[in-house]
């Protein structure tokens, strides 16, 4: 299997932020590239990072859009009766 179908796969398991820093290092020249624990550690900490901007994006989006019955702003005087 070649670098480009592994690439793929992660996306399509939903791993985009492994995916992503794999091509990253497959920029990188030969000599330079990290160990290979050391790159699982990278991939798998750009996974956890892009899960949690996207969860942040998705709190968010609900917040603005109207999707929680109170101001974001914490002021619970904002809060419906």
């Amino acid at each position: 299997m070649n670098t480009q179908e592994t690439v793929i796969q992660l996306k399509e398991l939903k791993l985009k932020g492994m995916a992503n820093t794999l091509e990253s290092l497959m920029t990188l020249p030969v000599q330079s590239r990290p160990s290979f624990d050391f790159a699982i550690a990278k991939m798998v900490e750009a996974e956890i990072l892009e899960r949690k901007e996207r969860k942040t994006e998705m709190f968010l989006k609900t917040a603005y859009s109207g999707g929680y019955p109170f101001s974001i702003s914490g002021d619970i005087r904002s809060v419906p009766s």
